[in-house]
Parts: structure tokens; sequence; C-alpha cells
């Protein structure tokens, strides 16, 4: 879904606008809950990995997972929050 539906919407309306706009709120919310959406994305499934898998090397292993799930959730929590940040810049906030 983020591959589809997220992505293709930070590149046209996000990225073209990063090199004079970042330091606008809408731009900066949007590129907040993108870089912070990847890297719950990116994060979630090596988690999964560690807890649930001997799949990874020992090196690339962490023993607190539950702790690192509960960074998890709070980092998940704020990709969402900042999602509504961001429709609110774009479309709802007084201009």
């Amino acid at each position: 879904m983020i591959a589809l539906v997220m992505w293709p919407s930070l590149h046209t309306r996000v990225v073209p606008r990063l090199s004079g706009h970042l330091w606008k709120r809408s731009c900066a919310i949007a590129t907040g809950h993108g870089v912070l959406g990847a890297l719950a994305e990116v994060c979630g499934p090596y988690i999964l990995l560690v807890a649930g898998t001997n799949f990874l090397p020992h090196s690339w292993r962490f023993q607190r997972w539950k702790l690192r799930m509960r960074i998890e959730l709070v980092l998940w929590w704020v990709v969402f929050l900042t999602g509504f940040g961001t429709y609110y810049a774009w479309y709802a906030a007084p201009s």
C-alpha cells in the first residue's frame, strides 16, 4: 500500500518542492511523515526477523526486542499523527 499510494503522492507533490520550500510547514510535515514512515516500514520487518526467526547472523541480532517493538509502536503513532498533520497542512489549513 505504501509503494502504491504513498510514494507516488510524495514523489509528485513533495519531492519537486523540496529545494525551495522545505521549511514551509506543508512540505516539512510531509517530508517528516515520509521519512519516518519509511524508517518504521524498514524497522518493522527487521524486528520480526530478530524476534521470530534465526535467519539473521548473531552479530545483527539484539536481545531486548520487546523494547524495540515498543519503540516501533511509538514511531508508527508519530507517523500516523504526522499523516493527519500532512492532510491538515495540505487540504484543511487556512491559506
